[in-house]
């Protein structure tokens, strides 16, 4: 038993100075958790090695200007500037020699680019503004465009994210449900995480709504659907306004609807004359036109005038009483 113990106990002490002397294994170093993008020249190493008792860390593969500084499991160490490939070089040392570990990572410090812009759509009655392609934004700092934080709304100016990230450069809003101008507006991210400025990408313009009636419509020489003897008037109507605004009003004197061939414009100045009337009862009407291009309702006026002499009384006759 005893010749036994200590035969096994020889052994043990064998095996552990070989393990003991022999030069650092398993070496690894990991920069950022593996990530494959730094934004920033500060990162962390993650170390790993058997037997290292302590250790040389580099920027460059011949460790110019290294320091050799005890064995640690995590370092925070500060790659060199400029946006490229890096490279970080670690020995693993002990006594009876030295490993060499290295792991690289992609350094991309500078914000990506804008997307292109897009037409502008100015006051439309179409509420489905359909898919919206633009141009993809350039990441001059090597890591390529993960995604795009997009915005729609009616803030020209928003910095807030309210719709999902677009792995694309493109977006659809769907139909539209208020009228209003609406702003696309995008940011760019890269695959490091840097985020460039929002830019608006385009505007879109909706109305859908149809214009009020022009309400006080009138002559200044008549009542409406009262009999007059003046032949001249100028006929004037309050203003409408749709959300889009009035592109022009359109009136007609033969009580037509405003809109086809015979019609007139009365531009936006809400009035017009109506010189030398002749007699008759004649339906005036007036209405807008958007700038979305929507017809408004319908405002009617009645004008009636008779500016004729009554014709004289016959013959008269005299009765006499007998």
């Amino acid at each position: 038993m005893k010749k036994r113990s200590l035969y096994a106990f020889v052994i043990g002490i064998i095996l552990f100075q070989i393990s003991y002397s022999a030069i650092p294994s398993e070496c690894t170093v990991s920069v950022n958790n593996d990530n494959p993008f730094a934004n920033s020249v500060n990162v962390n190493l993650s170390l790993s090695a058997i037997n290292a008792t302590s250790m040389n860390i580099s920027n460059t593969p011949d460790f110019s200007g290294s320091a050799t500084e005890s064995y640690s499991t995590n370092k925070q160490w500060s790659l060199t500037n400029g946006d490229e490939t890096k490279i970080v070089y670690v020995r693993f040392i002990n006594d009876e020699g030295d490993t060499l570990a290295t792991d690289s990572i992609v350094l991309d410090t500078t914000p990506p680019g804008t997307g292109g812009t897009l037409i502008d759509v100015e006051w439309t009655s179409m509420n489905a503004v359909g898919n919206l392609d633009f141009t993809d934004a350039g990441d001059p700092g090597g890591s390529g465009i993960a995604y795009y934080g997009i915005y729609w709304g009616t803030n020209a100016e928003s910095t807030v994210t309210n719709a999902a990230d677009s792995v694309t450069s493109a977006f659809n809003p769907g139909a539209l449900g208020s009228p209003g101008t609406y702003y696309l507006r995008v940011k760019a991210i890269d695959n490091a995480g840097n985020e460039g400025n929002w830019q608006t990408i385009m505007y879109y313009q909706y109305d859908g709504g149809t214009p009020a009636a022009p309400g006080n419509l009138q002559s200044n020489n008549a009542s409406n659907n009262v009999w007059t003897s003046n032949t001249n008037h100028t006929f004037s109507w309050d203003a409408v306004s749709p959300v889009s605004g009035v592109d022009k009003y359109y009136y007609t004197t033969n009580g037509v609807d405003p809109g086809g061939v015979d019609s007139s414009v009365a531009s936006n100045n809400r009035t017009f004359e109506d010189n030398g009337v002749g007699n008759g009862s004649f339906t005036i009407k007036v209405r807008a036109l958007s700038n979305s291009g929507i017809w408004g309702t319908v405002s009617s006026y009645t004008l009636k005038v008779d500016a004729g002499v009554p014709d004289a009384p016959g013959s008269l006759s005299v009765l006499t009483q007998s």
